[in-house]
């Protein structure tokens, strides 16, 4: 992911930046194991840029037990091509939900 990326989340704040997303991560460890599948629904590259369209199915086990969750959604990735021709995630827009 590029070092500015921007996550967009429905009912939070953007999430702005690498260091931003680790804690986020970091936030997450133990309270549970994620199991999750994206479908690819669209994918469009225009020069150093793209974007992706993604669905995405995750189910979220809590750690100590108890009911697991079920969240879906769409997705919808900008990509910006480097210098050295790798791609990274520019900004992203997760509408993941219950």
């Amino acid at each position: 992911m590029a070092e500015d990326v921007v996550f967009l989340v429905c009912g939070r704040p953007a999430m702005r930046g690498r260091d931003a997303f680790a804690a986020a991560s970091r936030a997450m460890e133990g309270r549970g194991r994620v199991e999750g599948a994206a479908e690819v629904q669209e994918v469009r590259v225009f020069g150093d840029w793209a974007y992706s369209w993604t669905q995405l199915t995750l189910t979220v086990h809590p750690a100590g037990g108890g009911s697991s969750t079920r969240l879906s959604g769409p997705a919808l990735s900008v990509l910006r091509r480097q210098a050295d021709d790798s791609w990274v995630i520019y900004r992203d827009a997760n509408m993941v939900g219950p």
